[in-house]
């Protein structure tokens, strides 16, 4: 940023900002309070919006708030209920325009073990609520291929032949993000062959495909070493 020539505040002003909100896991009032406004100011069409749910790791540390009489750092999954473990890793939900290039942090959750995906499903619906609340218009939930995501979206009823939830009378579409689906369909092609059958023969796709000179970028784009190939090309 400083090389871009790009001022940016510093960290005793970033921290006098934050004190004025108080932010504490879970869903935040003073969230509600400002997407309350900025949705007056809104069309119909700017209002549609994705819900991204992330998880992540983040440093073990208990620290004392002093504005807050509270100590910070252990488990705190915020209206599902706080732990005396430590907390390791923090769950994201941020909400994104679909056709408006804007996005905002909704709530947070930090956990030590990961959220399960129960607690998950139950964040995702209490999100929802909440943003209809406010007269924003969901269109997607949004996540990677865990295996708490995944039974979310068991869990709110979503299937292959019909990948959407309906939340408060809204009909939701429920989306692994591009880049995880990318990755899993390398991974298949590294484990294992994709068939495919067709009127005429029996095709077989490997990850050698793409070991032609047209297209041995993409192989050194995965770094991927010669000896986990072991897979036939198309036959």
């Amino acid at each position: 940023m400083r090389r871009n020539k790009i001022v940016s505040p510093g960290v005793t002003s970033i921290q006098r900002w934050l004190k004025s909100m108080m932010y504490l896991p879970g869903f935040v009032t003073e969230y509600n309070s400002q997407l309350t406004l900025m949705s007056k100011v809104m069309t119909e069409q700017e209002k549609k919006y994705v819900v991204l749910i992330d998880e992540m790791s983040i440093k073990t540390c208990l620290e004392y708030n002093k504005s807050l009489d509270f100590i910070e750092g252990y488990e705190d999954l915020g209206h599902l209920g706080r732990s005396e473990k430590s907390a390791k890793l923090v769950l994201v939900v941020t909400i994104h325009g679909l056709y408006n290039k804007w996005k905002l942090p909704f709530a947070y959750f930090i956990s030590s073990t990961g959220v399960t995906g129960d607690q998950m499903a139950n964040i995702a619906r209490n999100s929802i609520v909440k943003l209809c609340e406010i007269e924003f218009s969901p269109s997607i939930i949004t996540c990677d291929q865990g295996t708490s995501n995944r039974k979310m979206f068991s869990l709110l009823g979503g299937t292959p032949e019909n990948p959407y939830t309906v939340i408060n009378s809204k009909k939701i579409f429920l989306m692994y993000d591009i880049p995880h689906l990318m990755k899993s369909v390398r991974n298949n092609l590294l484990i294992g062959n994709i068939i495919i059958l067709t009127n005429e023969r029996e095709k077989k796709i490997c990850f050698n495909d793409f070991r032609n000179p047209v297209t041995s970028g993409l192989y050194k784009l995965f770094d991927v070493p010669s000896s986990t190939v072991s897979s036939t090309s198309i036959l």
